[in-house]
């Protein structure tokens, strides 16, 4: 079998979030939800329907990113990603250019 289809298979099948791209926070947020400068936020859980793991729902590996400029001449061959993830986003207060 070809050995890059294998490993493919195991990413797509994958849900440890090995070499994904996580969102705003890359760890666990208990309840799902937090205070920041004195205000409350309650954010979708998506582990176990109780904590927020990774961000949230739907991993930024999952969404489509723009490309923004492509190197191929240079010495380190290069592709600029960005995303755009709006206000409101799952949950998540103020837009974010990454």
């Amino acid at each position: 079998m070809d050995s890059n289809i294998e490993i493919s298979n195991t990413l797509q099948n994958d849900e440890t979030y090995f070499g994904n791209v996580v969102r705003r926070v890359a760890n666990r947020i208990r309840d799902g939800r937090f205070s920041l400068n004195g205000k409350e936020y309650q954010l979708k859980p998506n582990e176990n329907g109780k904590h927020l793991l990774h961000g949230g729902p739907g991993a930024l590996a999952d969404v489509i990113w723009e490309v923004k400029k492509i190197k191929k001449d240079a010495d380190v061959p290069t592709i600029l990603f960005t995303y755009d993830s709006p206000d409101g986003e799952i949950g998540k207060k103020n837009a974010l250019r990454l």
